[in-house]
């Protein structure tokens, strides 16, 4: 243990929770409580804050820990506990960021733990805050309130320096996602887009990442209904029936033209609507979404081309992909194709593509590749002379008059998210 004075905040470890599911109210009607509230507290006598005076291993191997409770956030109080069975496995498990509970208290004072970590000041201070928000949450009787309390903790998590506060939001996300989706709205995309995923594990960041797609996808057909400009009412109903044939047709062609129309009449206002074809079920579609979300440099695709990327089954889309992002030129694209830049099938491409970002650490990548080019013999001319055109105010140039011939071909089209 680091420091024997450290705050420790007693809860269930995450690493071994089972995914929450909606409650049920009385009338049997799904009610969705806080994620950590279900999957995490229930059950918990107690829920309190401690320090631990005392650590030390039993000579047959088995860990313990004496803790003075400081706080009581929950449960019945108990001065001093003495926690058995912090096993080795999990002192040794990566993730040093966890917290720990007590099981079923009662009256006495030796209970068993999943796990304990040591929690600075700070980090402690963050999740503590966390809790008690959740704890409170589940405390309001009506529904509405309780969904609209969990948006709030969601959206204020997006800039919270705890990796674990964010990890919990992203669980909460997914679950209100699911339960209700109407608890989000347009303007709250932007926002989530913003919250730091990188220092999450795996299984949160891809379900963050899905469900932030999935709720663009909800929001898109009502945003397009209520975003766009019509003439008149007959315009705009003869509009939505062909959109509403676009949603549940099997014509490749037909559908294929609608999308050209839509994008040709109101450019990058219908981006949601292209985002939620990325996902389509037929690859003709998928495709022309890639295609045009790069001609109308839309910043409402790149979390879906993004995820498309990672995807096996449209690999063959891939390099049309990353050459929709060289237009667009997102800054949150160049983890993801400095990966691709291995791939022989998307080198190139992704190349131009960190080219046209032209961020920090993109031209410090290529400006590195060309050194390494340079000082292999062995290396292609061709390969050298793409990566000085790359870094050249000549590609600067080509890029401007590519993205000024795609504004003359889609004359509305500005990057509409």
């Amino acid at each position: 243990m680091r420091r024997p004075a450290a705050i420790l905040l007693i809860v269930l470890t995450l690493a071994s929770l089972a995914s929450g599911l909606p409650a049920q109210v009385a009338d049997g009607a799904p009610s969705y409580r806080s994620w950590l509230e279900t999957a995490v507290l229930a059950g918990r006598d107690l829920i309190a804050v401690g320090k631990l005076e005392k650590f030390s291993e039993l000579p047959n191997g088995e860990r313990i820990a004496r803790i003075a409770l400081d706080r009581v956030i929950r449960g019945e109080e108990t001065q001093h506990v003495l926690v058995v069975g912090a096993s080795e496995a999990y002192r040794q498990n990566s993730d040093r960021r966890r917290l720990l509970f007590l099981d079923r208290p009662g009256g006495r004072s030796f209970h068993s733990i999943v796990d304990f970590v040591d929690l600075e000041g700070e980090e402690g201070g963050r999740r503590l805050e966390a809790v008690r928000t959740l704890l409170a949450v589940g405390d309001l009787v009506l529904e509405r309130e309780r969904v609209a309390a969990l948006r709030r903790f969601v959206l204020d998590a997006v800039g919270n320096d705890s990796a674990w506060v964010r990890r919990v939001a992203a669980r909460e996300f997914d679950g209100l996602r699911r339960h209700a989706p109407s608890t989000f709205q347009t303007t709250d995309v932007g926002r989530l887009r913003a919250m730091p995923i990188a220092d999450l594990p795996e299984t949160e960041r891809r379900m963050f990442r899905r469900g932030l797609i999935a709720l663009e996808q909800t929001l898109a057909i009502d945003w397009v209904r209520r975003g766009l400009d019509f003439p008149d009412e007959e315009k705009r109903a003869s509009f939505l029936r062909d959109l509403a044939a676009y949603e549940s047709g099997t014509d490749v062609a037909a559908r294929l033209r609608f999308l050209d129309l839509a994008a040709g009449r109101f450019g990058g206002a219908v981006g949601p609507l292209l985002a939620r074809g990325l996902t389509d079920r037929q690859p003709e579609i998928r495709g022309r979404c890639v295609h045009l979300l790069g001609e109308l440099e839309s910043g409402s695709g790149v979390a879906g081309l993004l995820e498309l990327l990672g995807r096996s089954e449209d690999r063959e889309l891939h390099p049309s992909a990353v050459e929709a992002l060289e237009k667009i030129a997102p800054l949150e694209a160049v983890p993801t194709l400095l990966r691709l830049v291995e791939r022989s099938d998307t080198r190139h491409a992704a190349l131009r593509a960190l080219a046209a970002v032209n961020s920090g650490e993109a031209r410090l990548f290529l400006e590195d590749l060309r050194k390494s080019l340079d000082a292999d013999p062995e290396a292609a001319e061709e390969d050298r002379a793409r990566l000085v055109h790359l870094l050249s105010a000549s590609f600067r140039r080509e890029l401007a008059q590519a993205r000024e011939e795609r504004r003359q071909r889609w004359p509305v089209a500005r990057g509409g998210n």
